[in-house]
């Protein structure tokens, strides 16, 4: 199965049920849950779906979530700030 086709299968699945999950669609794809975990990233950097532990879903056009690494982007400084006096309990 090439990317494209296992693509549009995620895409139908997730039509057809709103959720997909990880291993379920590795084991109807017949391939490994990296391979899945890779391709669900590639679909949530398009726009198309929003990831979340071992499964995913639609994308809500009435969300504005971001993706986990935008998250972890914002805030940065503000973020290290707080590790530091963390720490320094």
């Amino acid at each position: 199965m090439t990317i494209a086709e296992r693509h549009k299968y995620i895409l139908e699945q997730l039509k057809e049920t709103g959720t997909v999950k990880v291993i379920e669609l590795a084991e109807q794809m017949k391939v490994s849950v990296v391979t899945i975990r890779k391709d669900l990233r590639v679909l949530e950097e398009r726009g198309t779906l929003y990831r979340s532990h071992g499964s995913a879903s639609l994308r809500d056009l009435f969300i504005n979530d971001r993706s986990v690494s935008e998250k972890q982007q914002l805030y940065f400084e503000e973020k290290q700030a707080i590790a530091r006096k963390a720490a320094e309990m």
